[in-house]
């Protein structure tokens, strides 16, 4: 049990637990609109401190000396204004809080906006520079390709170049039942001039005319597109390597010699390097197709041959392969692959003996002098 305050008695209230609101602070006017404070531990401890010592006061002095009725209404009284008073006190204490709540938030909220405008600013900042970053890029990449195709143009023969280096030095072998291709070799004054082939040919034109060492026929063609006939006689043949050497006959001018290139630069080719073939496929003018190589190791009956894709027919036999960029000569076409029974041409799989077999072959029968340096 608990004693309570009425607005005039004193009365015992079985009902009430510790924390019961008076009847009277209910009843309050003043009471009834406020919502409850919600009060912290530290200010419900000294609200209930005072109470306490307030009663225990009245009750000490009761103690000493009963008091007249009316004393104790007077007490009763300020004891209900302190009340009221406390009430009032802890109401502005809890008004108090509930702004200081209402601050931290708004504290903790503009806080944590104010990071997010931040982290915002942070990655627009980073955006932008990742844009710029791109751009730049994009620029970079447009202005090295319009570079590399200005190099490419640059490096890319022009059409005079294109004759004099592959045109100019390609020949054609023929007699009544043969055709094939032969290339001068670089033309040196005081000189007698050269012409590589392959030996299946020469050999089929010396079977055909029976003309034996004296005199194999050659057909030279001029940049006019005019073309003088010509005679060579064998020096040297390999019939494995499937190479020959001739030698003009007589003295002849405005020759354009192929380019040889040094052992160090055949090293150098790969798989997919550019190349041009030039021959005179079924005896006509000097043909050039252009494609790659396509391999550097391909073997038939035990001898390494490099294969190219650019085409080439019956009558490329001979003839030369060049690489696309320095017009320097690869090797000569020595083999064909057919297919069928009809033994259908197989254009885009030419065998080609390459040039450092060839140049180990100079060096083997005394013609080491034709190996650039």
């Amino acid at each position: 049990m608990a004693y309570v305050e009425t607005c005039s008695e004193l009365r015992m209230c079985r009902t009430a637990g510790p924390h019961s609101i008076p009847p009277c602070l209910v009843a309050d006017e003043n009471l009834r609109s406020a919502p409850v404070p919600t009060m912290h531990r530290t200010t419900i401890i000294a609200a209930t401190s005072a109470v306490f010592l307030t009663l225990g006061w009245v009750r000490l002095k009761a103690t000493d000396a009963p008091p007249p009725e009316e004393f104790l209404q007077a007490q009763l009284g300020q004891m209900s204004q302190d009340i009221h008073q406390l009430a009032r006190t802890v109401r502005g204490l809890s008004s108090q809080v509930d702004g200081l709540e209402t601050q931290r938030s708004a504290w903790h909220s503009d806080e944590v906006m104010s990071r997010i405008d931040q982290l915002d600013a942070e990655v627009l900042d980073r955006y932008s520079g990742l844009v710029q970053t791109v751009n730049a890029t994009a620029s970079l990449v447009e202005e090295t390709g319009r570079d590399l195709t200005h190099l490419h143009d640059q490096l890319l023969p022009e059409s005079g170049q294109l004759w004099q280096g592959l045109l100019g030095p390609t020949v054609q072998l023929a007699s009544p039942m043969t055709v094939g291709t032969g290339v001068l070799l670089p033309v040196r004054a005081d000189c007698p001039v050269r012409v590589l082939t392959a030996w299946h040919v020469v050999r089929d034109i010396l079977s055909d005319s029976g003309e034996g060492r004296a005199g194999v026929p050659i057909r030279i063609y001029d940049r006019d597109g005019t073309a003088r006939s010509a005679a060579a006689m064998l020096l040297v043949y390999d019939n494995a390597l499937d190479a020959c050497l001739l030698e003009l006959v007589g003295a002849h001018t405005g020759l354009e010699g192929a380019t040889l290139p040094t052992r160090g630069e055949l090293s150098r080719m790969r798989v997919f390097d550019p190349v041009y073939a030039v021959g005179c496929p079924l005896g006509s003018d000097p043909v050039p197709s252009q494609g790659a190589l396509s391999d550097l190791n391909h073997h038939v009956d035990g001898r390494r041959y490099w294969m190219i894709n650019a085409p080439t027919f019956i009558g490329n036999s001979g003839g030369g392969i060049f690489g696309a960029h320095n017009l320097a000569l690869l090797g000569i076409v020595s083999k064909l692959y057919t297919h069928g029974s009809n033994q259908t041409v197989v254009p885009h799989m030419g065998l080609v003996t390459p040039l450092t077999d060839i140049y180990d072959w100079f060096d083997r029968c005394g013609y080491g002098e034709l190996i650039p340096n």
